[in-house]
């Protein structure tokens, strides 16, 4: 049997630059805790990330500048 995605919890998503070798991807209980490991992996160096909130799909492409999500062009 699948296992329940909870409406509450998200899925990150990252890599360093394009890198498809350096992909990590984890869900969270919450979206504050999916918030936090974007800044936590940021700091390590990942620069590109997706995110999804339940099973909403996935967002666009997107960097952390500053704190704060800015979508890739």
């Amino acid at each position: 049997m699948a296992k329940q995605i909870s409406p509450e919890s998200m899925l990150v998503i990252a890599r360093i630059g394009g890198s498809s070798s350096s992909r990590r991807q984890e869900r969270r209980d919450t979206v504050a805790e999916g918030e936090a490991l974007i800044a936590l992996w940021a700091a390590e160096g990942y620069t590109t990330f997706w995110a999804e909130v339940g099973e909403q799909g996935l967002s666009k492409p997107f960097r952390l500048v500053d704190g704060e999500r800015q979508p890739l062009s």
